[in-house]
């Protein structure tokens, strides 16, 4: 959802020496186990004479092939061409290394007969047996590359039917998926957004519907106007109860007087199904939150009347005066209100507890002024800590409003273009 609906701030957390620590640790490993779950146990030969032919189904679909299912070693066997076939792989054999390649837009698969090792986009993956000849036909155990094509498999003992399903959705139910994205762009991009349509798309019984709700009425005079475009979208689970994708949303400024942080966020959006079946937003995660303007917006300055401007930069360095105190109540009286803060001054608390350090604004800039009593500000900020001379600068921006003459913060907060400096 579009942040001008959910609420595009971020209060930041006392800024922290881990910000610039990162690690990225990389690790593939692919264990397959092979059990018998394919066969019945150990038939004796008149039985296995009577017993029905294995059947192999994918996504309720029968597959055929030119030559019936074997048991080999407890495991259900097919021949390779069809199989892969089926699950939308092109196949390429080399006959005088005895190598199959299978390519498809997912995944490709190297392997050959007798081998050891498969190698899976890349990676190598232990798979000794599970390519075998027999009466001259090359086949392959159908748990192993329906595992490694991402599939679910299972046994059904009464039909004697290998089933092979989608662990995630199919095509058709992706596009209904991202249906819920393009109704999305096309309700909040409306020149005429209408709070109604909004609402359509939460869930009846959404956690962050109330939230929508009030948003909504409190926007419904603001002259901003936004754009928001789901630039990518990939599905993290599915069910048919419940689906959740990931996507990277961008939103810009179009039109107004209201000042705006273009952004780029990358959030977790959970959906449930609707009582017509369409997919609905039940609930959101911000992931992460990069604003756009880079610290070319500090540079953007607009005249503001001496006494405001003096008032408005007493009201900024009383703030960090506050934080490098260690004065709370000092940092509270800087707020033209406290409630719903809770949370954001427990943070402040916490940190001003656990880390000694000392902020510096080394350039300020009122950005926007509304002619009366709204105005934004942005800081560039140097937090040192005084432990072990670890700095950091980070740009910050706040929402400031003039409430009995007074200019004071109205709890809405920007931090961006976070950098370490070398100390």
């Amino acid at each position: 959802m579009r942040n001008t609906i959910i609420g595009q701030r971020e209060r930041s957390m006392f800024m922290k020496r881990s910000i610039a620590r990162k690690a990225v640790v990389a690790c593939a490993a692919l264990m397959l186990a092979i059990p018998s779950t394919f066969a019945a146990a150990a038939p004796t030969a008149s039985a296995a004479a009577a017993a029905k032919p294995i059947a192999v189904t994918l996504n309720g679909q029968a597959l055929t092939f030119n030559v019936q299912p074997s048991v080999i070693g407890g495991s259900t066997f097919v021949e390779f061409r069809s199989l892969f076939a089926a699950l939308g792989y092109s196949i390429d054999y080399a006959s005088k290394t005895k190598t199959i390649t299978a390519s498809s837009d997912e995944h490709r698969i190297v392997m050959s007969i007798g081998g050891d090792v498969a190698f899976v986009d890349g990676t190598s993956v232990p798979m000794s047996g599970q390519v075998v000849v027999k009466d001259g036909r090359t086949l392959v155990g159908v748990r192993f590359i329906a595992t490694l094509s991402g599939k679910s498999v299972d046994w059904a003992a009464a039909t004697r039917t290998v089933v092979i399903v989608d662990r995630g959705p199919n095509a058709e139910q992706k596009r209904e998926l991202l249906s819920f994205l393009d109704r999305s762009e096309q309700i909040f991009n409306a020149e005429d957004r209408n709070a109604d349509a909004v609402l359509a798309l939460i869930a009846d019984d959404s956690p962050i519907r109330g939230a929508m709700q009030e948003k909504l009425l409190a926007e419904k005079d603001a002259s901003l106007q936004t754009k928001t475009t789901y630039r990518e979208a990939g599905v993290e689970a599915y069910s048919a109860k419940e689906a959740v994708l990931h996507v990277i949303e961008d939103n810009v400024k179009i039109g107004g007087d209201d000042y705006y942080f273009d952004n780029s966020s990358e959030l977790l959006l959970t959906l449930h199904p609707g009582v017509q079946g369409e997919w609905l937003l039940y609930d959101m995660e911000y992931v992460a939150v990069q604003y756009t303007g880079g610290a070319s917006l500090i540079e953007e300055t607009v005249p503001v009347p001496d006494a405001d401007k003096a008032a408005i930069e007493a009201v900024l360095k009383a703030q960090l005066d506050a934080l490098n105190e260690e004065d709370l109540a000092a940092y509270k009286a800087t707020f033209s209100g406290t409630e719903g803060l809770d949370a954001y001054f427990a943070a402040i608390e916490s940190g001003l507890a656990d880390y000694d350090q000392q902020l510096q604004a080394e350039k300020t800039s009122i950005v926007y002024y509304n002619g009366t009593d709204k105005a934004v500000a942005i800081r560039s900020i140097v937090a040192e800590d005084l432990e072990d001379g670890f700095r950091t600068r980070f740009h910050q921006g706040n929402y400031l409003v003039k409430k009995d003459g007074k200019w004071l913060f109205d709890g809405t907060e920007y931090v961006y273009n976070i950098e370490a400096l070398e100390s």
